[in-house]
């Protein structure tokens, strides 16, 4: 994945979830573990 896509993927679901791209990213992070 690149960078960018991550950020895309963050922000998307940041605005889903209704949290920051930050807290949505370290909550994708858990899952894929």
């Amino acid at each position: 994945r690149s960078s960018k896509n991550i950020k895309h993927v963050a922000g998307r679901w940041g605005s889903v979830s209704g949290f920051k791209a930050a807290e949505a990213f370290e909550l994708i992070r858990h899952i894929d573990k």
